[in-house]
């Protein structure tokens, strides 16, 4: 079965920027029992399944039915998703951030979680849900953004960890922790506190995560040598580059290039960054 994939991205408004890189819905058919890889790109999203949900792998190998309504923490490795035949769901990606803007602190001890939303916040799960529901097209003055200004305020955001964010998204992971907090007038303790409690993971961790990203981009994007990807990747030489890409991923280089390039000759990519495969 071929798969035909729907994606479409919506801007947030302007007020919203800070707080939001987009919305999303993605609809379609897949082979049944379709298995995804998610590549983990920095970015925590609430997601709801407009349909069935697919299967999540956990920790202990075994698959696992998703809630309808979630929240995709930040995660440090790939995961899998094992899809039934339709896919239609719905969602909005955070800017890094604004990752704990709707857990608090607790999202750095949430990391590598797909959490049950209504656990975590039953009335705006409930708001939401009902929002995106009603309308799949999330442009103009969709009430859902309406709807998130007032539960992801952009007064709770740490102008602090905006920049040290911009600074490691820019540099692509390849920036000194210590010189970084420095920059930025404060202690390296200090500075890595703020930063877990507002993103969900450290900085060390949210820097190989933009490693891993540039890292697929070249993997997926054109021929380079292994040396190449770890000189341009960030990494110190090719057995670092190597050992990384295979404790995020859970395959060594050469596999992982064949699996994306395998992705892309199967028909439209399903380009879901946090949530589902390939950070875009």
């Amino acid at each position: 079965m071929q798969q035909e994939i729907t994606y479409r991205e919506y801007a947030p408004p302007a007020t919203l920027d800070r707080q939001i890189v987009c919305a999303w819905y993605l609809a379609g058919s897949v082979a049944p029992g379709q298995v995804d890889t998610v590549y983990p790109d920095g970015r925590c999203e609430i997601i709801v399944h407009l349909g069935r949900p697919p299967k999540i792998r956990g920790d202990s190998g075994r698959w696992v039915q998703q809630t309808q309504c979630l929240f995709a923490s930040q995660h440090r490795a790939a995961l899998q998703l094992a899809w039934q035949e339709e896919v239609d769901c719905i969602g909005v990606r955070l800017q890094p951030a604004a990752s704990s803007l709707l857990t608090g602190p607790a999202v750095f001890e949430m990391k590598d979680q797909v959490a049950d939303l209504h656990a975590l916040d039953p009335i705006f799960a409930s708001l939401f849900q009902t929002c995106v529901q009603e309308n799949t097209q999330i442009t103009g003055d969709h009430p859902v953004w309406t709807l998130l200004a007032t539960r992801l305020p952009a007064s709770g955001l740490d102008p602090v960890v905006e920049s040290a964010v911009n600074t490691l998204s820019a540099s692509q992971g390849d920036c000194s922790i210590k010189s970084l907090a420095s920059e930025l007038n404060l202690g390296l303790r200090a500075f890595q506190t703020r930063f877990r409690q507002a993103v969900g993971l450290s900085p060390k961790e949210f820097a190989r995560v933009m490693r891993l990203q540039t890292t697929l981009r070249m993997l997926d994007d054109k021929e380079v040598s292994l040396a190449e990807l770890a000189l341009d990747g960030g990494f110190s030489d090719q057995a670092h580059a190597s050992r990384e890409l295979r404790r995020m991923t859970g395959l060594t280089p050469a596999r992982l290039r064949r699996a994306l390039n395998s992705d892309r000759a199967g028909g439209e990519t399903i380009r879901m960054a946090a949530a589902f495969v390939r950070g875009s």
